[in-house]
């Protein structure tokens, strides 16, 4: 495992699942931490976590504990203490170090911190902020008729058009998980992807949840982030379906990937 620290001196950014905030006015002298998301993404291969820290007798150092826990996990990952993310030195008052973790496909990345001052006082380990990466359509299952289709703009270069009979399975998804789908979004203009669409279902506490990513206007394409209204009632799979979702239109909209935000977040 390979650990990034870069200096940076502007404020914390909180974007994502799970975030946490910037450093607390210490309580009772103690040294205080914060962590947050740099920048939110479900594609990148890093995420980048600001750790805010304040001591009013001085920093000295801080530490950072991680878990990585795969996304479809009914529980988070135990926390584990890197030797090289332990009492790691910084100085004056406040600081806002930042954080580079690799992550891979299908995990999340949770990141927590503490500080210490001068005195050697060490302050409560902070609420975590977490990162996910999204599956990418490779990782689904198969039935009935799909395809691969290529182009730049794409995540990965790579999608998945789903055929009148043909299916896209996600399994394995736990109860009170929110789906987030990776979706191009095609212009209505264009006679080639009018009418498009990607229709999808969610387990329900009896039954699916039923959903379509829809399509826009406007000239170009580009990648839509979806959210599901519901978490999911059920664990279950969720199941990207074909049919005809427009007049004339033989496949669905291409699908880059998905995202299983667990409840524990």
């Amino acid at each position: 495992m390979t650990f990034k620290l870069v200096a940076v001196a502007a404020a914390v950014v909180c974007l994502g699942a799970g975030v946490g905030t910037a450093a607390p006015a210490a309580a009772g002298g103690q040294p205080q931490a914060g962590v947050g998301l740099h920048k939110d993404s479900y594609t990148s291969p890093q995420a980048a976590f600001v750790i805010a820290l304040s001591a009013r007798a001085g920093l000295a150092s801080y530490d950072v504990r991680r878990a990585v826990t795969p996304m479809r996990a009914r529980h988070r990952a135990a926390w584990a203490l890197p030797p090289a993310l332990q009492n790691l030195p910084t100085r004056g008052t406040d600081a806002s170090p930042r954080l580079v973790l690799p992550i891979s496909r299908g995990q999340v990345v949770c990141v927590s911190a503490r500080a210490r001052d001068v005195d050697g006082t060490t302050g409560p380990w902070s609420a975590p902020s977490c990162a996910i990466r999204a599956l990418d359509d490779s990782a689904l299952a198969r039935r009935g008729h799909s395809r691969v289709v290529r182009d730049g703009r794409y995540w990965g270069g790579r999608a998945s058009e789903i055929g009148i009979r043909g299916r896209l399975l996600l399994r394995g998804v736990p109860r009170g998980s929110r789906v987030v789908v990776l979706c191009t979004d095609l212009n209505q203009d264009n006679p080639r992807f009018n009418g498009r669409g990607l229709p999808f279902t969610v387990p329900a506490r009896r039954g699916v949840q039923h959903y379509l990513v829809g399509w826009r206007w406007g000239p170009t394409r580009y990648t839509q982030v979806i959210w599901t209204a519901r978490a999911s009632g059920r664990r279950g799979p969720v199941v990207f379906q074909g049919g005809q979702v427009g007049e004339g239109t033989r496949w669905t909209s291409p699908l880059e990937g998905v995202v299983v935000g667990p409840r524990w977040l």
